[in-house]
Formats: C-alpha cells, structure tokens, sequence
C-alpha cells in the first residue's frame, strides 16, 4: 500500500512539474500524438488527450514534501545531443516543427516572427529575400550565422494564434534557452517582443532600452521582413544594432567598431 502511494505521489508530482513547463492547458505535449483523441495541425494545441506513455521530456525539480524522490531531466553533457533530443520531442508533437539554425555554444540567439507554411514544411526560417537581409544585418553587426543562433519564436505553423500558442511557444523558447544559455537575446518583430516579454506593447515603446528574460539581456527591433517592405525603418535597426553593440562591447570587446 505504501508504495501505491509513494507512486501515486511521484505521477502528482510529475504533473505539476509539467504544468509549470507547458502551461496547464498544453499539459500533454510531448506525449505519443497517437494518444491524441483529436489533433488540428494548424492550431499547434491539441484539443484533447488522455494520458499514455511519456517521451523524454525534460521534468523540473520539485521540492514536494511528501516525497523523497523527485523526477528529473538529467541532459547529456553536448548542447548538440539535448537540441537534437529537443527536437525529436517537438517532432513527435508536429511534424514540421522548426527549431533554429546557428553555433550552440553563442552569446546571442535572435528569435524571430512566425515563418511562412512553406518555410516550416521545407524547414528554412527565412526566404532569401529576407534571409540575406538579415545576414547583411549580422556584417553590419561583425557576426555572422556561424556565431549566433536564429530561431523562430513559434516552432510550428500556427494560422491563427491564441494565447495559449503563445503561452507554448514562450514555454518551449524557455527551455531551448536553457540549452544554449546566451548572454544575449535579440528579439526581431513587435509579436515576437510581445510573447517574450508577455505584454502588448508596441515595438516602439519596447525599441531603444534593454530588457530582460530569464536573466538574459534582451533587445528588440524590427523583424528583417519589414525592411523590404519599409526600408526607412533600417535607420531604426541600426540604432537598435549600436545599442546591443555597446552592450557588448562593454562586457566583452572582442569585435571591430560598427561602421
């Protein structure tokens, strides 16, 4: 009986863990999609489940009193095997999730708008249109993709999003940050802002200040996508790009002036 008991409380324990980690109403993601009674591709949040085995989903620590034993993720020692395992879990959950492209071991991660359905499918965050306005943006910066990290802010296609996708994708970038651990987190578009420092907030009132998430120095600015379509706006970029700059630069100088 005592053990009944004991594992009754590790299942409650597991569950509240993973409320804390998704959300209370996206509790069974990461869970077999066959277990699903139904599951709408486009929404990204599954409409119902009922509970079945659990893939190897990261468990934070509990400091529940009426159990000794805890659940934890314990993560392999490479960043590279914990974002491929990372992966595989949204992968079981939609499968044409993406995650993002770039160095693991950088200082900065920039976080981007939702991609387009033909960009998820065909797993490319950016078209080359706007893929090499933003390299252009990274010279002007003296990085390139090899030395940061891009991802988009909703790891699926999402026609609509509510806030509970946004609830999600929060929760998701959360925990792929704790895996690449950057000093430096840049946000690109005013939705991408919004989730991230969950607020409705403009883009203007947010541009021009440093900000934080989970401890990380946060910037915003426009998303690349908006340059081709309003190039004035680059001069407001580049102000944003000079204020991370002297950020950086403060903490670390190991890169050329601005131009």
């Amino acid at each position: 009986m005592a053990d009944k008991l004991e594992n009754f409380d590790l299942i409650k324990v597991f569950f509240e863990q993973q409320k804390q980690l998704w959300g209370e109403s996206n509790l069974f993601i990461g869970m077999d999609n066959s277990l699903f009674e139904s599951h709408d591709d486009t929404s990204g949040i599954s409409k119902s489940g009922r509970a079945g085995y659990v893939n190897d989903i990261p468990v934070l620590e509990t400091k529940e009193p009426r159990s000794k034993r805890v659940l934890k993720f314990v993560p392999d020692a490479s960043k590279q095997s914990m974002m491929r395992g990372f992966s595989d879990r949204l992968l079981t959950y939609n499968s044409n999730s993406l995650l993002g492209v770039g160095n693991l071991e950088t200082k900065v991660v920039f976080v981007t708008d939702m991609a387009t359905q033909e960009n998820y499918i065909h797993q490319k965050i950016y078209s080359k249109k706007v893929g090499e306005v933003f390299l252009r943006m990274l010279k002007k910066m003296s990085f390139d993709i090899n030395n940061i990290y891009l991802t988009p802010v909703y790891k699926f296609f999402i026609a609509n999003p509510s806030d509970d996708d946004a609830k999600l994708s929060r929760n998701i970038l959360k925990e792929q940050l704790k895996i690449i651990a950057p000093r430096y987190l840049f946000c690109l578009g005013e939705s991408v802002s919004q989730i991230v420092h969950e607020n409705n907030l403009s883009i203007r009132d947010m541009r021009g200040r440093v900000h934080t998430f989970q401890e990380i120095k946060t910037f915003v600015t426009h998303c690349p996508s908006r340059l081709i379509e309003e190039k004035s706006l680059f001069w407001e970029v580049y102000e944003d790009m000079k204020l991370f700059r002297k950020v950086y630069d403060q903490d670390f100088g190991d890169k050329p002036a601005m131009q």
